[in-house]
């Protein structure tokens, strides 16, 4: 069975984020959409904050993925279909435990880590800052290979009674019309990834010869694929040939 997994990023408890989510997924399921739901809080979990090491530059792995629990949400989003990103916005920016997060991903925006996943956010505020919030989480997503099919958003409203009917009837038209996981941002985002590690004597590249990034993008199978729709369905044959091991 496929899964949507919500991420939701609110120090709040209860949390009137997750209580929005929840009615969402609940309205999916009424609605015949045969998936398996999962919604964490990251309030709940352990998550050291980066400290600008650049071991995963280096490396491709955290010093402290050992430490925390940032390794148990990543294999929790590795192995969804379906990614909802959820937050309140804090002082028109994302929470800081949301933020905390992505800055321990920060090395999947440079391999499209999470390429042939499907992405939805969703911010909720009171009063302003939805719309940058919104942006910045469609962009970083974007950066790591997600592909982000909608961003809603809810402004505190008392007579908005069919916000999360609204909601999932839309992620369940998006995901049903849905084809493929690229579009012309992802498309974009890899052709400049291409370029820019491809050159192997470039002044930027000199600069970081010794950077797992760099070997990354000059493995062979990369080098042949045109496209990230192609990149996307060689990768997606990696992880399905390492899961059946």
């Amino acid at each position: 069975m496929k899964k949507i997994l919500a991420i939701i990023g609110s120090n709040h408890d209860p949390s009137n984020t997750r209580e929005i989510v929840e009615d969402v997924f609940k309205k999916l399921e009424y609605s015949g959409m045969k998936y398996e739901y999962e919604a964490i809080q990251l309030k709940d979990y352990h998550i050291l904050e980066c400290n600008g090491c650049l071991n995963c530059f280096f490396t491709g792995n955290c010093v402290y993925d050992n430490l925390d629990d940032t390794t148990y949400i990543l294999d929790k989003i590795y192995e969804t279909d379906i990614l909802l990103m959820a937050c309140p916005v804090y002082l028109d920016n994302v929470p800081g435990c949301m933020k905390t997060l992505i800055d321990r991903f920060t090395h999947f925006a440079h391999l499209m880590e999470f390429a042939g996943k499907l992405c939805f956010t969703f911010v909720n505020t009171s009063n302003s800052g939805a719309e940058s919030v919104s942006e910045y989480l469609q962009r970083i997503l974007t950066l790591m290979g997600l592909k982000v099919l909608d961003n809603y958003i809810n402004v505190f409203n008392p007579q908005n009674i069919n916000l999360t009917d609204n909601i999932a009837m839309s992620i369940a038209e998006k995901i049903s019309m849905n084809y493929g996981y690229s579009n012309r941002e992802l498309e974009e985002v890899y052709r400049i990834n291409k370029y820019t590690y491809s050159n192997k004597n470039s002044e930027f590249n000199l600069n970081i010869n010794n950077y797992y990034e760099l070997s990354y993008w000059q493995q062979e199978w990369i080098k042949n694929a045109d496209s990230f729709q192609k990149f996307t369905s060689i990768l997606m044959e990696k992880r399905n040939e390492r899961n059946n091991k």
